[in-house]
């Protein structure tokens, strides 16, 4: 009977412990969601190293919001009590986020106008960096890919660029302004941009490089100190 008595203590015991450390993985998983503007079942957590403690009904705080990232890591937690912060302990844990993002459905080249029909909505794990990930099909017109983009990975931010207006061995005007005097030459593009970028370009008469932004599909504007 006492053999019994002591099986079914550990049984419950397990059973409680469990109960009580799912209102901490509760508590990480909305953390995380709010931290990275995604749904409560598109994160995957795992608890390692976790104290031997009862949970149940506690109010949790975590010591540094930025702490809270994906992947493997360790963090620390302080148990609220009456709104006042009582024990705190480390705990160590895994997460991982699993959203919808655009695929590419084959290659797109260099500078080549990237299309909602280039891409499907996959749900796919994401790593560090979740900022760079987007969250939609909907390209902003006019975007074209930075480099080569292969069939199959996952469209970043950072794959795309304004398509640009002045492309790499383009004749164009230069407006050169030294203080109060404005120079007008004519130049040619050394590098392609988009409108607000500076660019390198050319001048014939001067036999000089200088760099310039662009203003329009025509002018670049270059400011002397």
């Amino acid at each position: 009977m006492k053999k019994l008595t002591i099986i079914l203590l550990i049984c419950l015991s397990t059973v409680f412990g469990n109960n009580s450390s799912m209102e901490l993985k509760n508590f990480l998983i909305g953390e995380i969601a709010e931290k990275y503007d995604v749904n409560i079942s598109d994160i995957g957590l795992k608890l390692f190293h976790v104290p031997d403690m009862n949970f149940n009904n506690k109010n949790f705080k975590v010591s540094g919001s930025k702490s809270l990232t994906i992947g493997y890591n360790r963090v620390k937690i302080q148990l609220l009590e009456d709104g006042r912060i009582g024990n705190e302990f480390q705990i160590t844990y895994s997460a991982k986020i699993e959203v919808l993002t655009p695929v590419l459905k084959h290659d797109v080249k260099f500078e080549q106008t990237v299309k909602a029909s280039d891409l499907s909505m996959e749900k796919r794990e994401i790593k560090n960096n979740y900022n760079e990930y987007l969250r939609y099909s909907n390209i902003e017109p006019g975007m074209v890919a930075k480099g080569l983009l292969r069939q199959g990975e996952i469209l970043k931010r950072s794959d795309l660029k304004m398509k640009p207006v002045v492309k790499r061995g383009q004749e164009v005007d230069l407006k050169v302004y030294a203080g109060n005097i404005l120079i007008e030459l004519e130049g040619i593009a050394k590098e392609s941009g988009s409108t607000g970028e500076r660019i390198r370009v050319y001048n014939q008469a001067t036999r000089k490089h200088y760099f310039g932004t662009i203003e329009s599909p025509q002018i670049v504007v270059i400011t002397v100190e």
